[in-house]
């Protein structure tokens, strides 16, 4: 794994280089410290081996910006950001996760329990076999782009799936779903297929 020196004088500043992770394979990958790092990385191109069919972030408890850069991780039907209390930033680049595999037409990706999280950004043709897309309590969450509506090329993003926004609140706060989202863009043919979009509140 590449490691980003910030300086070698201050043992301070020292201690950063294991909060910054950027990964060229999946080695890398997978010995990443889950504890510490508060920023992985992907360059692009990576991780896109036949066997890696799922990534699951759960333990990056200190996780604050997770940036996937392009064409990677093709072979991916599940991808599960759960329960990572520090996280602001998702950002996906074009054509990743497209699950190239015999059967297209699959794959899951669900954000959920992230109370942090304000921005989620998928570029073109990412995610666009999927069929579940599952955005489930983010109050914080502030962006939702899939795909570039200013693009006059398809997105295509997540084709045949319905979309599920959700927040679970109390009733006697007047909590309302996404109470802080001001963005939600589409891009082009992005879920084109999708037969319904859920925006819900569950209060108790």
């Amino acid at each position: 794994m590449l490691i980003v020196l910030f300086s070698f004088l201050d043992i301070g500043k020292l201690a950063e280089c294991f909060v910054l992770a950027i990964c060229h394979n999946w080695s890398e990958w997978e010995s990443m410290n889950n504890l510490e790092i508060e920023t992985i990385v992907t360059c692009s191109d990576c991780c896109n081996e036949d066997n890696i069919r799922s990534i699951n972030l759960f333990g990056f408890q200190k996780l604050k910006t997770l940036a996937i850069n392009n064409e990677c991780f093709k072979s991916v039907e599940k991808v599960w950001i759960v329960g990572l209390p520090c996280l602001e930033k998702v950002i996906i680049g074009i054509l990743s996760f497209t699950c190239e595999s015999e059967d297209e037409n699959k794959g899951s990706f669900t954000l959920k329990d992230c109370p942090s999280v304000k921005e989620l950004i998928m570029g073109n043709q990412s995610f666009r076999g999927y069929t579940e897309c599952v955005i489930e309590n983010v109050p914080l969450l502030e962006r939702i782009c899939l795909g570039d509506a200013d693009d006059e090329d398809s997105s295509c993003n997540f084709l045949c799936a319905p979309l599920s926004l959700v927040s679970r609140g109390f009733s006697f706060l007047f909590t309302l779903d996404l109470p802080r989202l001001t963005t939600l863009e589409l891009g082009r043919a992005s879920l084109l297929h999708s037969q319904n979009a859920v925006f819900e509140s569950i209060r108790h």
